[in-house]
């Protein structure tokens, strides 16, 4: 008969640990009430389900290439020069970008000609302007506004500014977790 390996002893012994394991959880199971059992059924069920929903839905988007779908990367390029692939020729157009929101302190105001000389909005024009916007019952029942000069550091028109309001980026969180 061959000599037992050292790596067989620990092998047989860990496939009784856990088949003492397995037995004991078996038992606290069929001692768990009948209402935590469903519980767990259901939650096993449910992410099961979601797992498969979420599988089946990437599998349907269509083929994947290094995390960018390849119908995607084949639109892109075909509404480029046709050269097709990632990466394309230096471009010769400039490339447009939004003007700054704010500027720098102490600098001239941004944009193109023209702006510069500008008048600076004030609380009046602001509140003609922004006012009846925040009178829409779709903004829900807390409407708030601040409009500050950072430049000077004064608050130039505010509705209700000193109400504590929950961000909407804090609702959207929470509505993507519930719909999760």
């Amino acid at each position: 008969m061959p000599e037992t390996g050292s790596w067989q002893v620990r092998w047989q012994s860990a496939q009784r640990s856990a088949r003492a394991a397995g037995d004991a959880a078996l038992r606290r199971w069929r001692a768990a009430p009948r209402r935590t059992r469903q519980t767990w059924r259901l939650t096993a069920v449910s992410a099961a389900t979601g797992l498969a929903v979420a599988g089946g839905a990437v599998a349907v988007s269509g083929p994947w290439d290094a995390g960018q779908r390849t119908a995607e990367r084949a639109a892109a390029a075909g509404a480029g020069s046709g050269s097709g692939g990632e990466r394309h020729g230096a471009s010769t157009d400039p490339v447009r970008s939004a003007p700054p929101v704010l500027s720098a302190l102490g600098g001239s105001a941004p944009g193109g000609p023209g702006r510069a000389g500008a008048p600076l909005p004030t609380g009046a024009g602001l509140a003609e302007v922004l006012a009846p916007l925040l009178k829409d019952p779709a903004l829900g029942p807390l409407r708030t506004a601040s409009v500050r000069d950072v430049a000077a550091g004064r608050e130039v028109f505010g509705v209700r500014a000193d109400e504590p309001a929950t961000p909407a980026s804090t609702v959207k969180l929470a509505v993507a977790v519930a719909a999760l």
